[in-house]
């Protein structure tokens, strides 16, 4: 009887008993099904809602029985569902919110363009702009961007709404931020059997840091120590914080390094010079006090520009820019945007000028972008004996000199496009198309894709650029940070002959975990990776069965346009003579990655051009009389 109802109810959603099906074919019913499952949480939260509506919402502002109609709605959603109090007060209030601060995100869910499990994390986390003007701005970007074609991991999902949060309500998030590193805090919960809980509530760099020196500790074990890994994690823990030595507990086997020795100290907690780094991205605006972006901790998420560039005023901070240059002194310059830490800092004022020195300062500015512009023997008859001596040219008819001097002050020959909005000041109305900004835009000076030794291995600018722009793990719905995972050429590299293989470059290379990485390396798993017209790059995995799976909607790229202005130098000539005894024409690996290029082909083949469906059979005539018995 039990089954017989299961088989109604697939039916009655379009999908076939699971036992019927084959693995491509319950691949898609696993797809369908999170649909529908995004359809039943919609209509859960639509009748919580309505029975707030009807039941509360008439007297909730008279009302203050203990049992009010809240109260009321909590126990029938409770009873109805069959969970706590609590949690029918969540379902409740999620409700409402998706109906009155978040109605297009609430459309996005019941059409099953975003998961359930997701919809705790987009409420609370607008809870900041409830009942401010730019509440529908908001939901109408979160929306947006929910509609794209892609996966939604949890840090991916809470990074991007951060990130819209952020952009529209900086004040609100400096506020709410200031609260929270004040209320910084350490707890010890008693638990049952001699036990205790420890909780403690840091900055998210200094908990990162904290981590890392957990995990190294914990690892320093061999083979034949007892203990499981979080029991190690919790030893660790103590070690670390006590400053004693974290020490293997094998019975000192023979030949275990990590066992105690005669010299081993057991007060000091030595490190053995082990450095550990947090990656914290930011645009230049944000680092330089321009602007307030959002920018990106790898491992935990989107952080405050004001957060951002509290990081980089540490002292054991260090600066890489990516392509660019970053001068010594401009974090010791003042913040042009409020910023909640600048008392603390303590940062040397900037030099005040005068309002003519102001004005002489933006004549000589002006003079040297148009003198550099200029070819080298024009003359400029307006040029002012005062405006040349701020510029330091020489007289108009030295054009040597002159040219020598307009190098000095513009580094950049090259004339510069039509100025354009900056990324982080330009409405969600006017952002100008991805492509055009990549056209308008390009660095002049490109970067390197490839060792100069070995054209596999990337460049340092390009793997921190491909980890910048991933994020994370580009599988669907992996959560391992980029900086902890792997680079992999989504085409594979052919090592006999690289002009022939995939390439060395930011269109052919993503972040892997190692899971992912083996599973796509051998598993049969087959995965695409293009830029679309705006400039996006876009990843589609496909199981063994053929099932396509969309990559992550939301990327670094999002968070950080100026990676679109990246440029990219050709690697070189390959090094080293070929070797002189026989060969194979290409290695066995090569003949796999061979096949799974040719399929790769195969599937931009059929995604441009599908093939047209089979013709349907004639119609037999009755005079064609019954077919045969064979």
């Amino acid at each position: 009887m039990f089954e017989e109802r299961v088989e109604a109810a697939f039916r009655g959603l379009g999908v076939s008993t699971p036992s019927l099906l084959r693995p491509r074919e319950l691949t898609t019913s696993m797809q369908q099904l999170a649909q529908v499952k995004g359809l039943a949480a919609w209509s859960e939260y639509a009748t919580a809602a309505e029975i707030h509506r009807q039941l509360a919402e008439p007297t909730a502002e008279v009302d203050v029985r203990q049992l009010d109609g809240w109260a009321q709605c909590s126990a029938r959603v409770g009873a109805a569902l069959g969970v706590t109090t609590g949690l029918a007060d969540s379902i409740i209030r999620r409700g409402l919110a998706l109906r009155e601060r978040l109605p297009q995100v609430n459309d996005a869910l019941r059409a099953g363009r975003v998961a359930p499990h997701h919809i705790g994390d987009i409420v609370s986390r607008t809870e900041l702009v409830d009942g401010m003007p730019w509440s529908a701005s908001v939901d109408a970007e979160i929306a947006e961007m929910l509609w794209r074609d892609g996966a939604w991991s949890t840090d991916r999902m809470r990074n991007m709404v951060d990130q819209i949060v952020f952009r529209h309500d900086p004040e609100g998030v400096r506020e709410r931020r200031a609260r929270a590193k004040d209320g910084r805090n350490f707890k010890r919960y008693a638990t049952a059997d001699g036990m205790a809980d420890v909780v403690a509530s840091m900055t998210a760099e200094n908990a990162l840091l904290l981590e890392k020196r957990v995990q190294q500790l914990a690892s320093q074990v061999c083979g034949n120590d007892p203990r499981t890994t979080p029991q190690r994690l919790s030893d660790a823990m103590f070690c670390a914080t006590m400053d004693v030595d974290f020490l293997c507990q094998c019975g000192d086997c023979e030949g275990c390094e990590f066992a105690r020795t005669d010299d081993s100290d057991s007060g000091t907690g030595d490190n053995g010079g082990a450095q550990f780094v947090v990656h914290v991205v930011m645009d230049q605006a944000t680092v330089e006090g321009r602007a307030n972006n959002a920018a990106l901790m790898d491992g935990h998420g989107v952080i405050s520009g004001d957060h951002a560039r509290e990081i980089a005023r540490r002292p054991d901070a260090r600066l890489a820019p990516l392509g660019g240059e970053l001068a010594k002194d401009v974090l010791d310059q003042p913040s042009s945007v409020p910023d909640s830490a600048a008392d603390d800092l303590h940062t040397p004022a900037a030099k005040e000028l005068s309002p003519e020195e102001m004005l002489d300062e933006i004549k000589r500015l002006v003079k040297a972008k148009e003198d550099a512009k200029r070819p080298a023997g024009e003359v400029d008859e307006k040029t002012s004996p005062n405006t040349e001596r701020t510029v330091g040219l020489a007289r108009p008819d030295d054009a040597d000199s002159r040219a020598e001097a307009a190098e000095r002050s513009e580094p950049e020959p090259e004339p510069e496009p039509e100025p354009e909005p900056e990324p982080e000041s330009v409405g969600a109305g006017e952002r100008l198309n991805r492509a055009e900004r990549r056209r308008l835009r390009k660095r002049k000076t490109a970067l390197p894709r490839s060792q100069p030794s070995n054209a596999y291995r990337l460049s340092a600018a390009l793997n921190r650029f491909v980890r910048i722009r991933d994020a994370y793990c580009t599988f669907p719905g992996c959560r391992r940070p980029a900086w902890r995972s792997e680079a992999d050429h989504t085409d594979e590299y052919d090592h006999d002959n690289p002009a022939a293989g995939g390439q060395t470059c930011a269109e052919d290379t993503k972040c892997l975990c190692k899971f992912h990485h083996l599973l796509k390396t051998f598993g049969s798993w087959i995965d695409l990776q293009d830029t679309d017209a705006n400039g996006r790059t876009r990843i589609v995995f496909i199981s063994p069965e053929g099932v396509r799976f969309h990559g992550p909607a939301w990327s670094g790229e999002d968070l950080f346009p100026a990676l679109l202005d990246m440029t990219w130098r050709d690697p070189g000539p390959p090094r080293g003579a070929p070797p002189d005894m026989p060969s194979r024409r290409r290695t066995r690996l090569a003949d796999k990655y061979a096949r799974r290029r040719a399929e790769r082909n195969r599937n931009r083949r059929l995604i441009e051009t599908p093939e047209p469906p089979p013709p349907p059979p004639e119609p037999s005539s009755d005079l064609d009389g019954p077919p045969p018995p064979f």
